[in-house]
């Protein structure tokens, strides 16, 4: 069964994130809440990550995440932002995964995402 899962912010629950095309920053901080529904088959995550961008300057990110797993909505820095699937990243991309590119939306800050 497919499985839900709310992100508040950029979550990486699998492989690497990391900007396109640039070296990959390390999360300084998560901070999650997982629901486990057996009786439905279901997970459903909300959650965030922090984390400094390599490059300030751009205008996406990337993460992997599980193709069985569904964003339902994704907020950068307090605003809903908009992204598509991709090719998954990092050296070692996980098995079953894909990428998840995340348009930056106009206005946020980007010392900190």
């Amino acid at each position: 069964m497919r499985s839900s899962v709310i992100f508040v912010l950029a979550l990486f629950l699998l492989a690497s994130s990391g900007l396109l095309a640039q070296p990959q920053p390390q999360p300084i901080a998560y901070d999650l809440s997982v629901r486990i529904e057996p009786d439905a088959g279901s997970l459903a995550v909300q959650g965030s990550v922090e984390f400094i961008p390599e490059n300030p300057a751009a205008e996406t990110f990337q993460f992997d995440l599980h193709e069985t797993l569904e964003i339902k909505k994704l907020v950068v820095n307090g605003k809903e932002a908009t992204f598509t699937f991709g090719s998954p990243v990092g050296p070692f991309p996980l098995a079953a995964s894909r990428g998840v590119i995340v348009a930056i939306p106009a206005g946020v800050s980007r010392d900190r995402i």
